[in-house]
């Protein structure tokens, strides 16, 4: 784990959340620089995660069996929720289409604090 990326990944997301929430509260529907937004979010975090693959390939990372199912499990939870939350603000265009990127931006973060507390043992 890049501590530098996953403070990068944390505060983006952070920001397109709260960007996401006051267009819900506006009663707007995501607007495509939201989307752009949480596109960089998304290649900041699968950089993360290819990075992190490789470490962990090469014998970096937890080394329990448990731990390692954990990483990985945060791993994929966290490359796969953005375009999730993508996939579901298209599906409703409506402000609720905006408050479902928040919501998954909220989430990101969580994930990437989790990578790196099982990361570092």
């Amino acid at each position: 784990m890049i501590d530098a990326l996953a403070l990068a990944g944390i505060v983006g997301s952070l920001a397109v959340a709260v960007w996401a929430f006051l267009l819900c509260a506006r009663d707007e529907l995501p607007s495509r620089s939201l989307y752009v937004g949480m596109t960089v979010v998304a290649a900041l975090v699968a950089v993360q995660v290819g990075i992190a693959t490789v470490r962990l390939i090469g014998g970096s990372g937890p080394s329990e069996g448990n731990r390692i199912v954990t990483f990985v499990g945060y791993m994929l939870t966290a490359l796969l929720l953005p375009p999730a939350g993508a996939v579901l603000a298209r599906l409703e265009p409506t402000r609720w289409g905006s408050a479902l990127i928040g919501a998954a931006m909220v989430i990101v973060p969580v994930l990437i604090l989790r990578m790196q507390q099982v990361w570092g043992g």
